[in-house]
């Protein structure tokens, strides 16, 4: 499942179809992609108790998911020029276990958007970025030399 130039919509859709694959109709994680699918229909900031924001995955993998399936689209309130921001904004206002939420829809916003989307701002404010592009880079050599 490529992420690039996929609508969210269809994006949503296929997380959903995997979650129901993977677990069943009855699963906790097909059952919360369900609800973000309908959130993302509407075009609403999911409220906390919907998605949930605790340390357990069943409750900030979702949210994270959420945020950066909501965040590729403008949101009252937010970032309107940096989707990779305004995903970041989005996690966060969930409170609770803010780090990790952030952290996973940052990672999949950057698997979308690519390091370029990241401002230099927050570059500049990590430890290990030139490592952590460096490990980056090896990966995709990998991945293209599967590929061929």
């Amino acid at each position: 499942m490529a992420l690039a130039d996929k609508p969210v919509s269809e994006m949503a859709a296929e997380l959903a179809q995997l979650a129901k694959k993977l677990e069943g109709s009855s699963g906790s994680y097909h059952a919360t992609m369900q609800r973000i699918l309908e959130q993302i229909a509407e075009g609403k900031k999911a409220p906390k108790p919907a998605l949930g924001n605790g340390v357990a995955a069943p409750e900030s993998v979702p949210t994270a998911i959420y945020a950066f399936l909501r965040g590729m689209e403008a949101v009252e309130g937010l970032d309107p020029g940096n989707a990779f921001v305004r995903i970041l904004q989005l996690a966060i206002s969930f409170g609770g276990d803010t780090d990790t939420i952030g952290t996973m829809a940052g990672a999949i916003a950057g698997a979308r958007l690519g390091a370029g989307a990241i401002p230099g701002w927050m570059t500049e404010k990590c430890d290990g970025v030139m490592y952590a592009v460096m490990l980056a880079d090896k990966m995709h050599d990998v991945v293209r030399h599967r590929e061929v």
